[in-house]
């Protein structure tokens, strides 16, 4: 009634957002080899990047990781 969650609730609303999350499947890939890209790749990468960022918040855990990944494309497309 008085618009407020306790800690229980809030822990079993955000186990439910989790189990239905697609993105937490990604968090225990990674990557086995680097390679360079070309400006065109990074330039593309990049897009999907920040297209991806668009649609979550920046609380979820593979914000940072992508904001990361979206800084190394944005230096590929760069050419630096």
């Amino acid at each position: 009634t008085a618009g407020t969650l306790g800690a229980a609730e809030y822990r079993w609303l955000n186990s439910i957002v989790q189990a239905g999350d697609e993105t937490t499947e990604a968090a225990d890939i990674k990557p086995t080899a680097v390679t360079a890209m070309t400006p065109e790749q990074g330039r593309q990468e990049a897009h999907q990047i920040r297209e991806r960022l668009f649609k979550m918040k920046n609380t979820d855990p593979l914000w940072g990781d992508l904001s990361r990944q979206l800084v190394q494309c944005e230096r590929y497309a760069m050419a630096v």
